[in-house]
């Protein structure tokens, strides 16, 4: 016996209930009129002729009568055949007539159905065998396609057992959808299924983010399915972040998901991120609860799907394979195309093994745990000059870049050549020299756009889906003519005017203008080499101009002429010199930053640093040495120290063993109660003026000094010495935490290929980040100088220091705005410092030196855990993101406690700001100085002793938030400090109050 229609049993079961069950605008039905109402135009469309299995198009507005309608029809035994009113008319002619429908209702239309008598009219008996809907989609045969849907396939796509139950808990589901997009239809099937509210956002609510926003807001919308390329449009406005975070489960459908787009829409959300794999012909059949960190698979197929991934032999690929997603069960067993039997043989072949199925045309890799990973459709993946490329993963690699919403790909016809042009979305300008690096660093050269192009968005169907026919035609500047000016320029010029058969080429044309590709590059690269020049496609990508390219390989040619001194530093003559002069023990040498190599010259001595910090009694004196002494052995900075070759240059080397010193004292007998007492902070600050006070003596001796000091029987103090040429404050507390961690120690290297893993997607070396930036610094201003000098308290007679706190509330109102402008509360506190300076200087660009900048997951968006030095520069108009994007590109070339390979910009004249957050070891509590001690301030003096720094501000964008700064008032102006920092926090104050 056939069973009843799926949908029609839910609503039958859901007819008395008052619970609200769509809302639209201001009109809220409950599920006991909406049901009346349904049946209502059921029983009309019988009453005027409507037949069993006749087609009825439906081409109403956003509103509550149009789900009623479509439940109408379904109840009339009808075919739904939506329509999109935005369609061109030519489509729409031809579905109407394709399908032969009998009536076409629109507004009007459902009116007079409400308002007609349907006298004796009788529903028919619709079960899950006959046809619900013709639903049409555009494919690559050229012309639209209708999938047919039977009511049987319903209720197989609802399933939401599985997962985190996240799904049975929702109460209200927004719809955005047109109504002639699957999925608007399995979401009106899902609500009655759950017996959730449905809402169907108007059309001035979906075009104007605002509206939106009250609309989720008013209705308490919990549940949201949605396109990625939408949801990822809509979190950039700021008003619509809000209701996001409330959202108890969002559902990204229709389009591949990147896991960058993933983790970029789990941040804002409260609840669950879903993944609901299907297509028109199928519906939903298989689904995904994405954890941060995890592939995007489709783990949690529907009960009687089963899919398979098949080779193009028709045979299901192992793991680590790829292969084509095909569809089996039920979803697959009764679908077909609307009159189309060539199309349906096609995409629904019998296959001799699993039986009927459906080729998706998605390609998937199977997992070692057999799961399958979608990685992109088969028609996304195209072939330019033989190479395989899929778009998705360039488009993902262009969207990685930072100030890029969105982006995409497709291929362009340019002098008659095919080229990859890459399209984006920013909200402003983008480096695109910057970002064409980043790109030859991240992908194969074929796989990166030749052509990039900012557009303001990128064309989306009515569907929600990209529409990439309609991409703009890249349109390439002309240049008027500029002869060479020297042999390798001229050399270029002819090459350029062979390879691409342009009669005269200037030093300003451009090799992709010209209609150059990776082809074309491939031959010009074969013809430099016969002239003895190295040239990789990947220069030609980021330097296409003639001058540019000669620039950089004149530059290349000298390099590799360069003599072996010039290149002594890395030389492995160096090292056997070293291991000369200080021994056998010399496993590596590197050249001194010069900010440490001026420091040094000047200072002339250890530099030495003391931490200490109060840890639980639990850590015992064996554990604690084991355990530096394999950070000794993992992290070269605590084998290294600072020596002068001959010619009196100093560099840092790298010893073999470990000089590592570790001491332990027990001075429970001077505390009663378990706290610290007088006596103990005696001692304490004692041991710190004595290894402050060592110098040179314990740079020779001792590379870190770690010393275990029992205070109580619940409690000790960790006391570490070290160098503050080899470590920094956010170094030691790097190695703090690997001290008193469980996770096996890993070396700097690994730590550094892990982090650059984590934010580029490979491991990259090093290298200076300033080599060519220093050459565009321009001479660094003075410090302002203050009208007056006011006698101003002191922490000593050599310094000067002032704290100027911003408060909590405008603390939380940076975090708040940093997140909305997707920066970080410490680019703001470096923009104000910028914006001070700029104000009391008069002029319109500074230049001015971070270094230690740190990072904690609370407030930093950006990677945490380095020590960063590099020149700002800011000008007239710049806005914080300009600052970040210089903070992103320097921290590439970051190091972590270890060994720098990049030379500082130094000056005297030149404001240090030094942007903290040091996010603290689990179970340490840092003792400051000022805590031990007593009356005098001696210890502070004896701290501030070692430290040469003629002007430093230290902003602290964390529980401390102000900022904190101390001058030497021999070179530097105290009250112009003290300027400086108050209009910094007047400049903070406006800017939270302007974004507010």
């Amino acid at each position: 016996m056939q069973s009843e229609a799926f949908i029609l049993k839910k609503l039958n079961e859901q007819k008395k209930s008052d619970s609200i069950a769509l809302i639209a605008g201001t009109e809220k039905l409950s599920y006991t009129e909406m049901i009346r109402r349904a049946r209502h135009i059921g029983l009309s469309l019988v009453h005027m002729g409507i037949k069993k299995g006749d087609h009825i198009m439906l081409s109403m507005s956003r509103k509550a009568d149009t789900v009623c309608t479509i439940l109408g029809i379904f109840y009339a035994g009808a075919v739904f055949v939506p329509i999109d009113e935005r369609w061109p008319e030519k489509r729409k002619v031809f579905v109407k007539s394709d399908t032969e429908c009998v009536l076409e209702i629109d507004d009007d239309c459902c009116r007079r159905l409400l308002e007609s008598d349907a006298g004796d009219a009788v529903l028919p008996e619709v079960t899950d065998e006959d046809t619900a809907a013709v639903v049409f989609t555009s494919g690559s045969t050229g012309g639209p396609k209708g999938a047919v849907l039977r009511h049987e396939i319903f209720g197989y796509c609802l399933d939401f057992s599985e997962g985190d139950g996240s799904l049975m808990k929702v109460t209200s589901l927004l719809c955005i959808s047109t109504f002639a997009f699957v999925m608007t239809v399995w979401e009106v099937i899902l609500v009655v299924s759950y017996g959730i509210t449905l809402v169907v956002a108007t059309d001035e609510e979906i075009e104007d983010p605002a509206l939106l926003a009250q609309c989720m807001n008013r209705n308490q919308v919990d549940f949201f399915p949605v396109t990625p390329s939408v949801a990822l449009r809509l979190i950039e406005a700021p008003l619509v972040k809000e209701p996001f975070c409330r959202l108890k489960v969002l559902i990204l459908a229709g389009e591949p998901v990147s896991g960058q787009a993933a983790e970029k829409l789990d941040s804002v959300i409260s609840g669950s991120l879903w993944m609901i794999y299907g297509s028109t012909e199928v519906m939903e059949v298989a689904s995904c609860c994405w954890k941060k960190g995890e592939e995007i698979s489709l783990m949690y197929p529907n009960p009687g799907v089963v899919l398979h991934l098949l080779n193009e032999k028709g045979e299901e690929v192992g793991p680590g394979e790829e292969g084509e997603i095909c569809v089996a069960g039920p979803s697959a067993d009764s679908g077909c195309y609307h009159r189309q039997p060539e199309l349906t043989q096609k995409k629904y072949p019998v296959h001799p093994k699993f039986g009927r199925l459906f080729m998706t045309g998605d390609f998937g890799r199977r997992t070692m745990d057999g799961k399958i990973v979608p990685i992109g459709r088969k028609d996304g993946m195209v072939k330019l000059n033989g190479q395989r490329i899929e778009i998705g993963e360039v488009e993902e690699a262009m969207e990685a870049f930072p100030g890029i919403s969105e982006a995409a790909v497709t291929i362009r016809k340019v002098k008659e050549r095919d080229v990859l042009c890459g399209y984006f979305t920013s909200k402003k300008e983008v480096d695109i020299d910057r970002l064409k690096e980043i790109l030859c660093q991240t992908l194969p050269v074929y796989m990166c756009p030749w052509i990039l192009i900012r557009i303001e968005r990128i064309p989306l169907g009515s569907n929600g889906k990209r529409v990439y026919r309609e991409l703009p035609e890249p349109v390439l500047p002309g240049t008027e003519y500029v002869p060479p000016e020297n042999e390798m320029e001229e050399m270029i010029c002819n090459l350029f005017s062979l390879i691409l058969d342009v009669p005269k080429v200037g030093v300003w044309d451009s090799f992709i203008a010209l209609g150059g590709d990776s082809i074309s590059g491939m031959k010009l690269a074969a013809l430099l080499s016969k002239q003895g020049i190295e040239m990789e496609l990947g220069t030609l990508f980021l330097y296409p101009c003639v001058r540019e390219l000669a620039g950089k390989l004149s530059m290349k040619k000298a390099e590799d002429g360069a003599s072996k001194e010039d290149k002594i530093w890395v030389s492995a003559e160096l090292l056997e010199a070293v291991r000369e002069s200080f021994g056998e023990d010399v496993e590596a040498v590197y050249p001194v930053t010069r900010h440490v190599e001026s420091r040094f010259f000047r200072q002339g001595s250890f530099y030495p640093m003391a931490v200490l910090g109060e840890i639980d009694a639990s850590f015992s004196e064996e554990e604690l040495k084991e355990r530096i002494m394999e950070l000794s052995k993992a992290h070269v900075a605590l084998r290294s120290k600072i020596v002068f070759l001959e010619g009196g240059r100093p560099v840092q080397i790298v010893l073999k063993q470990p000089k590592t010193e570790f001491f332990h004292v027990d001075l429970r007998k001077l505390s009663e109660d378990g706290s610290l007492s007088k006596a103990q902070k005696k001692y304490l600050s004692s041991l710190i003026r004595i290894d402050l006070s060592k110098q040179s003596e314990l740079g020779e001796k001792v590379l870190f000094r770690l010393g275990l000091i029992r205070i109580s029987d619940h409690s000790s103090v960790l006391y570490s010495g070290f160098s503050h040429y080899l470590l920094d404050g956010i170094g030691i507390m790097s190695v703090l935490m690997d001290l008193l961690g469980k996770e096996p120690v890993q070396p700097d290297d690994r730590i550094w290929q892990k982090r650059m893993g984590r934010i580029y997607g490979k491991a990259e070396e090093a290298v200076s980040y300033w080599k060519g930036f220093m050459d565009q610094v321009p001479e660094a201003r003075p410090f302002p100088a203050a009208k007056s000098t006011p006698d101003l308290q002191t922490v000593s007679e050599e310094r000067k220091r002032f704290f100027m706190s911003g408060g909590r509330k405008l603390h939380t109102a940076l975090k708040s705005c940093a997140a909305e402008r997707g920066t970080t509360v410490s680019i703001l506190m470096i923009y104000a410092i910028g914006r001070a300076l700029l104000k009391l200087q008069g002029t319109k660009e500074v230049v001015f030196y971070t270094m230690g900048t740190g990072r904690n997951a609370e407030d930093m968006l950006l990677p945490g855990m380095f020590t960063t030095s590099f020149p700002v520069r800011m000008k007239q108009g710049d806005a914080p993101e300009d600052l970040q994007r210089q903070l992103v590109a320097s921290e590439k070339y970051a190091w972590i406690y270890s060994v720098p390979d990049a030379p500082l910009l130094v000056s005297e004249d030149l404001l240090l700001l030094n942007v903290q957050n040091v996010p603290a070891s689990a179970g340490f509590r840092n003792i400051s100085v000022t805590e031990l001690m007593e009356s005098s301030e001696t210890l502070a003096d004896s701290f501030f002793g070692v430290m040469d720094t003629a002007l430093e501000i230290q902003a602290y964008p964390d529980d401390r938030f102000g900022f904190l700064g101390w001058c030497d008032p021999k070179r530097f102006d105290a009250a112009a400090l003290e300027s400086l920092l108050r209009e910094a926090l007047k400049e903070l104050k406006s800017y939270a109050k302007e974004k507010e």
